[in-house]
């Protein structure tokens, strides 16, 4: 709480209103190329103004009380990279967006994170083939973690997928390889995506359990997404196998037998 916050990338503020939801949880900043979630933009922990701005180029709008109810970062000031640029609210962590607004990609991708470790493999704790109308489909919940993370700390995957093999271990026909279907590469720009990926009971919040429930089937990267479903051939009993996987290639895999 209170620690400052330093700007990763040199950028210039081009947007007449850059700050969002001042004195507010979820107060941040977007600057062209990153946004920055969860911090008091431009002062301390008391309110009391940073030092690093030019003259005029952050003004505050305070209540009656003197509490921050409006920021404004004027437009066209540059901001540097190490800059403080504002300190850590009481969530205590920043939420780092990058990419242009539409066009979100996975920030590990570009960024290379001083003392971020990641030698875990993720968590599978559950696979479900679930019938539909459209077909049948594969729920995977799973969570992944970093070196050094509390237990209670979970964290969605970067990449699942999944393939079918028969009882002797070779690949049902269509299987070669791995069908890599669910890649955190680049966000879809429709937000309604997000049903492709969850199932219904996936959350993530401030309070409860973090829940990830993937549906696995579906087929969501590249900034796309689409509804899917299992493709079997042949009768018989067959071996589905999860592979779950974080960004840094860390593999889980998981196994259960579905009947054609």
């Amino acid at each position: 709480y209170g620690e400052t916050v330093t700007a990763i990338h040199s950028e210039t503020v081009t947007r007449p209103l850059a700050v969002f939801g001042a004195g507010g949880t979820r107060e941040r900043i977007r600057l062209p190329l990153f946004e920055y979630i969860h911090l008091r933009v431009g002062r301390d922990a008391q309110d009391r103004p940073l030092q690093g701005f030019p003259d005029g180029a952050i003004t505050f709008r305070r209540d009656e009380a003197g509490a921050v109810t409006g920021v404004r970062v004027r437009r066209g000031t540059r901001i540097r990279a190490g800059q403080p640029i504002g300190t850590l609210n009481r969530l205590n962590h920043v939420h780092l967006v990058a990419g242009l607004p539409g066009h979100e990609f996975n920030a590990l991708a570009v960024l290379k994170l001083p003392g971020l470790i990641d030698t875990t493999p993720p968590t599978i704790e559950s696979v479900k083939v679930e019938e539909s109308s459209g077909g049948r489909r594969v729920i995977v919940r799973a969570f992944d973690q970093v070196d050094g993370n509390p237990k209670y700390r979970r964290l969605g995957l970067y990449r699942l997928g999944y393939r079918l093999l028969r009882a002797d271990g070779s690949p049902a026909p269509g299987y070669e390889n791995p069908r890599y279907t669910i890649v955190f590469d680049r966000l879809p720009r429709d937000f309604e995506a997000v049903k492709f990926v969850y199932a219904a009971g996936s959350q993530s919040g401030y309070q409860g359990v973090t829940i990830f429930d993937y549906i696995v089937t579906n087929q969501v990267g590249g900034g796309n997404a689409k509804e899917s479903f299992l493709e079997a051939e042949g009768p018989g009993e067959l071996r589905l196998q999860i592979l779950a996987e974080d960004f840094f290639g860390n593999q889980s895999k998981r196994e259960i037998l579905v009947k054609d």
